[in-house]
């Protein structure tokens, strides 16, 4: 089962809920920072790819996705992903938070 982080659940318990039959929860903690650091090596990475380079990736993820039905909305979505620099800073900035919740699969009697 996967969650996705733009549709998230009510809160921490309704998933602690959902799990409790097959999984015993162990812990939660907050990854904000740490996924802001995550935000912030990925661009200094990104930014070390000459940019030809660079281009030759946007030009042939442009032409993966070019015959698609939903091409247009493909590349807002690509776009979007690019901006990585307005999500660390709504990470740093407490906007957005990246919670963990820790489970244990229940061990069977």
């Amino acid at each position: 089962m996967g969650l996705s982080s733009w549709w998230p659940p009510s809160s921490k318990g309704q998933i602690v809920k959902i799990a409790e039959p097959y999984f015993d929860y162990i812990e939660s903690n907050s990854g904000r920072e740490d996924y802001a650091k995550t935000f912030s090596e990925w661009h200094k990475k990104w930014r070390k790819v000459l940019f030809l380079e660079r281009l030759m990736i946007d030009v042939k993820t442009y032409l993966k996705y070019f015959a698609t039905p939903d091409f247009m909305e493909i590349m807002r979505n690509y776009k979007e992903t690019r901006a990585d620099e307005l999500f660390r800073e709504a990470f740093l900035q407490k906007v957005l938070n990246h919670s963990r919740i820790f489970f244990q699969k229940k061990t069977t009697k």
